[in-house]
């Protein structure tokens, strides 16, 4: 009877956690880069000048929304649903489409909001 009551609590003191922590994966980007499946960091796809983004799903037009300046929204018509990223100012964006919405990154040259 005494080695059980040690037992349990050896078991409650220095067994697992009650709540074990759970690390979740970033969801795959709707986009190939380059033709490769992009790495999602921090919930972005870093993008870069001449890159050629394609979509999975078929995609005639694209919304690219520069976070840090709110004006800055461009309307994009796809051919084939492929874009070439142009040169693109440092920051975050954000890729609206209808094969859905990913977070990029973009690490190129700083560039005042117009």
């Amino acid at each position: 009877m005494v080695a059980l009551l040690i037992g349990l609590l050896f078991a409650l003191f220095f067994g697992p956690a009650p709540h074990p922590t759970v690390v979740m994966k970033a969801p795959p980007a709707p986009f190939t880069v380059d033709g490769r499946s992009p790495a999602v960091r921090a919930g972005a796809v870093t993008l870069h000048r001449g890159d050629v983004v394609r979509f999975r799903a078929p995609v005639r037009t694209i919304r690219v929304n520069r976070f840090e300046c709110p004006a800055d929204v461009h309307r994009i018509t796809l051919r084939g649903s492929t874009w070439h990223v142009p040169d693109l100012p440092t920051g975050l964006y954000g890729i609206e489409g209808a094969a859905g919405n990913q977070l990029v990154r973009v690490q190129s040259h700083s560039a005042p909001c117009p």
